[in-house]
């Protein structure tokens, strides 16, 4: 069962990317486990980006810069990761899961875009398969590069 601790609205397109890296963070409970989250900021279709092994959620900073011009960055310090809660129960691949979905469902980025680097591309699959199973229709995709996400939401 997932339990989102943070369910507040997102005044994203307004949030100035330069603000202190704390004023951005939010934190969201997944199974009695705390995460932290930086919110970038930017409008459109949302993204979640997920770390590799070892890494953290400012990693993916200058990343989030260019594409918080399209899209509504969020990025998740993963369980024992970052700012996130250290000492786990669980770290079993649907924890992870689990925590990516609450963090999805807890600032309303459905349908989301998920990008991960090693260990987050594997959790980003994983997601990306266990929400699109509970939907009824598809997610719309792009086929080519150019073409934007106008119909994601």
């Amino acid at each position: 069962m997932i339990r989102a601790a943070l369910r507040a609205p997102s005044p994203v397109a307004s949030m100035n990317v330069n603000e202190p890296l704390a004023e951005r963070r939010r934190i969201v409970t997944s199974n009695g486990t705390t995460l932290s989250v930086v919110d970038y900021g930017g409008a459109g279709p949302a993204i979640l980006l997920l770390h590799g092994l070892a890494g953290r959620a400012t990693e993916w900073q200058s990343t989030a810069q260019w594409l918080r011009q399209e899209f509504h960055v969020v990025a998740l310090d993963q369980r024992g990761h970052g700012e996130s809660a250290k000492r786990c129960s669980d770290y079993a691949r649907r924890a992870y899961v689990e925590d990516a979905a609450a963090v999805i469902e807890s600032f309303d980025l459905a349908p989301a875009i998920v990008i991960g680097q090693s260990m987050g591309a594997l959790n980003a699959y994983l997601v990306a398969a266990r929400l699109s199973a509970s939907r009824k229709k598809p997610y719309p995709y792009r086929s080519r590069p150019d073409e934007r996400f106008s119909d994601a939401r």
